[in-house]
């Protein structure tokens, strides 16, 4: 811990004994390593400062006059605010303490008296490297609550035994089940997805009999199945990622009940507007803006007596130039068409 340069302390300690020599000690060795250092020479002095300051790690003596440090050590655990707080027991050859103590087995190490300045730093380096670790993982885990909450479609992960190991609150309200029903059970029997693609004997296929890692990076297209036993179409991506050793699958499932009826609401005013077309007594063309030919009725075709290669090259100037000839002014037609 020597030799790094202090910065503004990442890191608070607090330190609990009635050695002065200690105290002094402890404070000598970590301060100039960028470390706040609280002291007090009580448990009564100790408990007033947690009342107002919560450190990283505590430093305990575990004998001291009037009350112990495993008393201490036993209100720290009893307060909701202090209950985390991880300590270090500091036990010198000639004090005894009571092994059979639960409490005793809650001390995250131990420290000898009289101090041996270097384990003291290599043991208290160990609790502040767990300590940034822990505080990473708890922001990332507090980041990944906020999307959780945030996000409209399900996320859904699984490990590699198809365990579910994660289930959003936007999963919840898709699928019908909460989280203490799936988390840490089978995914497919609770929600047997179905690929909208065929087997080789015409069935939809299972999104079970698929190879995680060949949809990796993929959306595809699904039929699930709700809690309730309604199927209804989604769309999911997939990625893999390594959790703590396991490769598992995250993926993101969007609802897509409202997308297919508006697609086939679509496609339906489409198919009648284009039925109307071709019914209409007029010869109906219609062109895009670029000079595209988007659509025409078998009426303007038989009217104009265009061949099909025309209108199948797409072209309005070509389609136009097949008519001239069939105009009393070709330049007037020209130019109204054209602007």
């Amino acid at each position: 811990m020597q030799g790094r340069r202090p910065t503004h302390p990442r890191h608070s300690i607090l330190v609990v004994d009635d050695d002065e020599s200690v105290r002094e000690s402890l404070n000598e060795l970590l301060t100039p390593a960028g470390v706040e250092v609280w002291t007090a020479s009580s448990a009564a002095a100790a408990m007033q400062t947690l009342e107002t300051r919560l450190p990283c790690l505590a430093i305990i003596a575990a004998l001291m006059p009037e009350m112990s440090g495993l008393s201490l050590f036993r209100k720290v655990r009893a307060c909701r605010r202090t209950a985390h707080l991880p300590v270090i027991l500091t036990t010198a050859f000639s004090e005894r303490l009571d092994l059979h103590d639960p409490l005793v087995d809650e001390a995250v190490d131990f420290i000898k008296k009289p101090l041996d300045l270097d384990e003291a730093r290599f043991r208290i380096r160990a609790q502040l490297r767990w300590h940034e670790t822990s505080a990473a993982r708890e922001a990332t885990n507090q980041i990944m609550a906020a999307i959780d909450r945030a996000a409209m479609d399900a996320i859904v992960v699984i490990d590699d035994r198809g365990m579910v190991v994660h289930w959003s609150a936007a999963a919840e309200s898709m699928f019908g089940y909460t989280r203490d029903e799936i988390v840490g059970k089978d995914l497919y029997p609770h929600l047997p997805f179905n690929r909208c693609c065929k087997d080789q004997r015409g069935d939809p296929e299972s999104l079970r009999d698929t190879e995680p890692s060949k949809l990796n990076g993929k959306v595809i297209k699904l039929v699930a199945v709700r809690k309730s036993g309604d199927r209804f179409p989604v769309e999911m991506s997939v990625s893999e990622v390594q959790i703590e050793g396991r490769c598992c699958t995250i993926g993101i499932v969007r609802d897509c009940t409202d997308i297919r009826r508006i697609e086939n609401e679509l496609a339906f005013q489409n198919s009648l507007l284009s039925t109307q077309q071709e019914v209409s007594p007029d010869g109906i063309l219609t062109v895009r803006t670029s000079g595209e030919i988007l659509s025409f009725n078998q009426q303007f075709k038989r009217m104009w007596g265009i061949d099909d290669g025309v209108l199948a090259a797409g072209s309005d100037e070509k389609a136009i130039e097949a008519v001239l000839d069939k105009v009393m002014d070709p330049q007037a037609f020209r130019e109204k068409v054209w602007g």
